[in-house]
């Protein structure tokens, strides 16, 4: 069994994953590789090198769930920003490249999307606290229209290519710069922990939070489903929210 993450260039795939795999008292960890291996793959100079192809790396994760531990697969697809752009040149140019990407996501087992914020939902407090300096006008948010057409557009690829992928989440990145990371995490974590926890009552929380402007996408999609969607909202600064993906993925699979 094998999840493949994917996402738009500069939307935060390379930074979760590296993130994931840093040795932590955490609940999930990356067992092979090691981290100094993916640091020496995706970073020069502690940065983070721009991705100009496809690339693939197999991890294997773990993850200390309540009564037993849960080691899968997974297909970090690393890819150059236009490689996901409907009927993009790239794709063209890459036919290879694109068909095995392709035929990667439709034989896994579960798919996880990586997506920027909207602008609107961007909060000026904390880009002036990120110490990344990051403007709220940097090209990597869209408008809220322009994201509500993304967002159509990865559904219309969802519909198209990945129908028999069983489970399929959207994880909203950079959690940091919209919302308090500190007290939404432990909010969340209060849910999970419990025995009688409902995934579905999360993801009400989170859909009415922070995916209010495409509820209509999402009920529709999800209605055509065997398997509902799940939503969440992640970042590499608090290790609570960029673990509770992986902690429903080691439930499911």
């Amino acid at each position: 069994m094998s999840i493949v993450v994917i996402g738009d260039q500069g939307v935060g795939k390379t930074t979760l994953m590296l993130e994931l795999a840093r040795p932590s008292n955490g609940n999930v960890q990356v067992s092979y590789p090691s981290f100094a291996q993916l640091k020496n793959d995706f970073m020069i100079n502690n940065q983070i090198v721009p991705t100009d192809n496809v690339y693939n790396t197999a991890l294997k994760v773990k993850v200390n769930l309540p009564s037993y531990f849960k080691e899968f697969d997974v297909n970090w697809v690393d890819t150059a920003g236009e490689a996901w752009k409907p009927y993009s040149q790239w794709q063209i140019d890459h036919p290879s490249e694109w068909a095995d990407t392709l035929e990667s996501l439709r034989t896994s087992q579960g798919l996880m999307l990586i997506m920027a914020p909207h602008r609107s939902l961007l909060r000026e407090d904390l880009l002036e606290k990120s110490p990344e300096q990051i403007a709220i006008n940097d090209s990597r948010f869209r408008t809220k229209k322009q994201w509500q057409e993304r967002f159509k557009e990865w559904i219309a690829f969802f519909e198209l290519n990945c129908s028999k992928v069983n489970q399929i989440l959207i994880c909203l990145n950079m959690a940091d710069l919209f919302c308090d990371i500190d007290t939404t995490a432990t909010n969340l974590k209060q849910d999970y922990l419990y025995s009688n926890f409902k995934w579905y009552n999360y993801k009400e929380k989170i859909l009415l939070n922070f995916f209010s402007d495409v509820i209509d996408i999402i009920d529709k999609y999800d209605y055509n489903r065997h398997l509902p969607i799940q939503l969440f909202v992640t970042t590499y600064r608090n290790r609570t929210l960029l673990e509770i993906p992986w902690i429903y993925l080691g439930g499911y699979l």
